[in-house]
């Protein structure tokens, strides 16, 4: 715990490295969060959970910044004024 509070989690192969360095304890840690991300990457992981998701991310993004740009290009009446 002392680690993590010293440590970010934000990069999580920053954090790895840094933990491999602290001592011989937390390398074994390390060593075991990697062969768990590895495991869990190849057999868990819901890639296409993760593809509707990226999917409706980008479609909202697209239909957000399209929107925005005919706001700001089209004539409005304060516009004519």
């Amino acid at each position: 715990m002392e680690f993590l509070s010293r440590h970010s989690l934000n990069d999580g192969d920053k954090f790895c490295a840094e933990l491999m360095r602290e001592s011989s304890r937390h390398k074994g840690l390390a060593m075991r969060i990697l062969e768990v991300r590895s495991a869990y990457c190849k057999n868990d992981f819901e890639w296409d959970n993760l593809k509707r998701l990226s999917v409706e991310i980008v479609d909202e993004s697209n239909t957000r910044l399209m929107r925005d740009y005919v706001v700001e290009t089209s004539p409005t009446k304060e516009n004519e004024k």
